[in-house]
């Protein structure tokens, strides 16, 4: 069959319709295709019949623990990659419709060059409906038809089909890890000696307590320089001098009857206080020592890079002569986000500064959704298009007449519904990457693309704890596009 030039009444006269006119029809069928489309989409749970689509996502490995040391990146267990499958957009066929029949009235009619003729289903076919489902699928988004849309609040002139996103791109829900970790601390080293008084000699000093940070640390050396060591002579037996951690030693008793005693020691828990100075005959020229020397406490809070190593010194307390009562020892208190490091004993520690901005473990598949995808529907319009009425006859009879609007419309409904989803070559198909016009914007599967080791110690337990997330900028897995074509 072919497409005819259908006739119209002028005046009196019958004429061929403009080429103008014929589209307006061809149009007017599409409005009306538009408004009760029998080829349609749907979101369901599963099993949708344009397949599946999938969004992959990586996912962090277990952590890994040890009482000894922390576990190594190779024995630490890797991200890996899952797979959420999504099989949400079903198409629809209505297949009720035949070609048009109508008791009353025939088809258009056109003249043949010697006759009039009255068109075929085909021939009416070829001239409005097949062009009209050219203009359907040949270019995105057409009334009546469906799109894709990452708006779920609407669209003006589309309908939501379901509040449901037939596709959802996630990725790993990567936490805010800092370079660097806030370290405070207080510090303080240890006491002098309290002077020998009668027994004789000057107290030693305390030696000094400190913290340095590695090489690019960014920790700016903290030290507390220990107490002064007392003089031997010339004091009142005078007690140690108090540090902020508490009092100093007591002194000695003096005494004219050789019952002089030593300055006692400071109390160990009074962190960098001096001792006391030992006792003498009171009248003699043999007076009592002085009390030794308080250390005093440095405190501070630094930015410190995570990885770097904190080496602590703890001073001792002034000591060694007859008489003096012996300097408390040092002290040092670091804090590390949550994580307190308390040292009581001289000597020397080390510290490596862990991320203070996470604590471990963290969940293995922690999903963020990236973008959701719905699909809509493209709103026909209730006005129709002007255009002139084609002759036909009547079948009781056989007198020739405009065509009502009414039956028109009934005859271009009824055949744009059955060519589209009946028709092999005129049908409407929707796919997922295949051949055809892309409707609205395309789905993509987006997934991080590297993974990064974390450690952390917990004091309270002895415990190494090592872990891989994800990591990394998102990479483009997939990209899935809803097209439309005949078939």
């Amino acid at each position: 069959m072919t497409a005819r030039t259908p006739l119209k009444l002028d005046g009196s006269n019958l004429r061929e319709m403009t080429g103008t006119e014929i589209a307006a029809i061809k149009n007017e069928a599409a409005r009306l295709y538009a408004l009760n489309p029998s080829v349609t989409l749907t979101v369901v749970s599963s099993g949708g019949s344009l397949g599946t689509i999938s969004d992959t996502r990586l996912i962090a490995g277990a952590m890994s623990s040890s009482n000894t040391s922390t576990p190594t990146q190779a024995t630490t267990e890797d991200v890996s990659t899952t797979t959420i499958n999504y099989s949400k957009i079903n198409q629809v066929y209505d297949t009720s419709e035949q070609d048009w029949t109508n008791a009353t009235y025939s088809y258009p009619l056109y003249y043949d060059g010697s006759n009039l003729r009255e068109m075929s289903p085909a021939d009416f076919a070829d001239t409005f409906v097949k062009p009209a489902i050219d203009d359907l699928t040949g270019t995105s988004a057409q009334a009546g038809t469906f799109f894709i849309a990452t708006s779920n609040s609407g669209i003006s002139g589309s309908t939501l089909i379901s509040s449901t996103p037939v596709f959802t791109d996630t990725r790993y829900n990567l936490p805010t890890i800092s370079t660097t970790a806030f370290v405070t601390y207080e510090v303080i080293g240890g006491g002098g000696e309290g002077g020998g008084g009668y027994f004789g000699g000057t107290g030693a000093s305390g030696t000094s307590s400190s913290i340095t940070g590695s090489s690019g640390s960014g920790f700016t050396t903290a030290t507390s320089t220990g107490g002064s060591g007392a003089g031997g002579s010339g004091g009142t037996s005078q007690a140690g001098f108090a540090s902020y951690y508490g009092p100093g030693g007591a002194g000695g008793i003096n005494s004219d009857s050789n019952r002089q005693t030593p300055g006692s020691n400071a109390p160990s828990t009074s962190y960098g206080a001096g001792g006391g100075g030992g006792g003498a005959r009171p009248f003699s020229a043999n007076n009592g020592g002085a009390g030794g020397g308080a250390a005093v406490r440095q405190t501070g809070t630094q930015s410190v890079n995570v990885g770097a190593t904190l080496t602590v010194v703890i001073g001792s307390g002034g000591a060694a002569i007859s008489g003096g009562g012996n300097g408390a020892g040092g002290y040092a208190k670091v804090t590390v986000g949550s994580t307190v490091y308390e040292y009581t004993t001289p000597g020397t520690y080390t510290i490596t500064v862990s991320n203070t901005s996470y604590t471990l473990p963290f969940t293995v598949d922690d999903p963020v959704t990236i973008t959701n995808y719905y699909l809509y529907k493209v709103n026909g319009s209730a006005t129709a298009f002007d255009y002139p009425l084609p002759i036909c006859y009547t079948k009781s009879g056989i007198n020739l007449q405009e065509l009502p609007t009414a039956t028109i419309q009934d005859a271009l409904e009824t055949m744009i519904r059955y060519y589209a989803a009946e028709i092999t070559g005129t049908k409407i198909s929707y796919n997922i990457n295949g051949t055809g016009v892309v409707q609205g914007t395309a789905m993509t599967d987006t997934k991080l693309n590297s993974s990064q080791y974390l450690t952390q110690y917990v004091p309270a337990q002895d415990l190494y704890q090592a872990q891989e997330i994800p990591a990394g900028t998102a990479s483009t897995i997939s990209t899935y596009s809803l097209k439309i074509t005949q078939v």
